[in-house]
């Protein structure tokens, strides 16, 4: 797979089981061109694909973070929302696509994954987003200052580095996604007002909860971000230095 043998940084997202086995049987009949229609499983597993990445990166964040009160009740409303939308998106768009027009799809969801071999006897599998290298150096420097002194006077620029980190997020896991679709004008423009819901919604979800939270809160949610960051073996970025991953 391109992402396996590839160098860099990424968000990895834990695939499950299900979604790994769904995606390897999309590709071998897309690849065997298979006769029987694949549509519904493409829906199932874009609809998974696209939970797993919730689940992970905001509601597992959230945990992280303990969030609670009307700061939970407002993510809660905002992934259903998301949620809702993107599972909307799957069913309308893909509906009675030919196994042709879903190729593409099933190598780009293809391309997304890093199968890693098994340490301990348990296999990583994960749905990766790459990271470019000015937005892991962010990272890296906002998460020594959130450790090193209070994060109050850096909120600004902590909030501008969650909205490129999830923009990043949006750009792979929806904007390409799409992208790998021949589409026509109505279903362009579903898919339009899909992104903007989307974009707009994760975009104020960061701007109204993350003031709002504990300098603890800001110093876990930076843990957290860290330690979703991969590389190409799966080690993961906190527990290397810059020096040590590019060595």
């Amino acid at each position: 797979m391109t992402i396996a043998s590839a160098s860099g940084h990424w968000i990895g997202i834990p695939a499950s089981p299900r979604l790994g086995n769904d995606v390897d049987r999309l590709v071998e009949a897309m690849a065997d061109r298979v006769p029987q229609p694949q549509g519904a499983l493409m829906i199932d597993v874009l609809k998974r694909f696209l939970d797993e990445a919730i689940d992970t990166l905001v509601t597992g964040l959230c945990d992280a973070v303990q969030l609670q009160g009307v700061g939970r009740k407002t993510v809660d409303i905002t992934v259903a929302t998301v949620r809702g939308t993107c599972h909307m998106l799957a069913g309308r768009v893909l509906h009675g696509m030919r196994n042709d027009e879903l190729r593409d799809l099933a190598g780009h969801m293809d391309d997304l994954r890093l199968r890693l071999p098994a340490r301990d006897g348990v296999a990583g599998d994960y749905t990766v987003v790459p990271v470019s290298p000015a937005l892991l150096a962010e990272i890296r420097r906002l998460h020594a200052i959130v450790h090193a002194e209070s994060p109050r006077p850096h909120m600004a620029d902590i909030q501008a580095m969650l909205e490129q980190f999830m923009d990043a997020v949006v750009e792979h896991f929806y904007v390409r996604t799409m992208a790998t679709l021949r589409l026509g004008p109505i279903a362009r423009k579903v898919v339009s007002m899909g992104y903007r819901t989307v974009h707009s919604g994760v975009h104020g979800l960061i701007q109204r909860v993350v003031p709002q939270l504990s300098d603890e809160q800001v110093r876990n949610a930076s843990d957290f971000i860290l330690d979703l960051i991969i590389d190409a073996h799966g080690n993961r970025v906190r527990h290397t230095t810059p020096e040590t991953a590019s060595a």
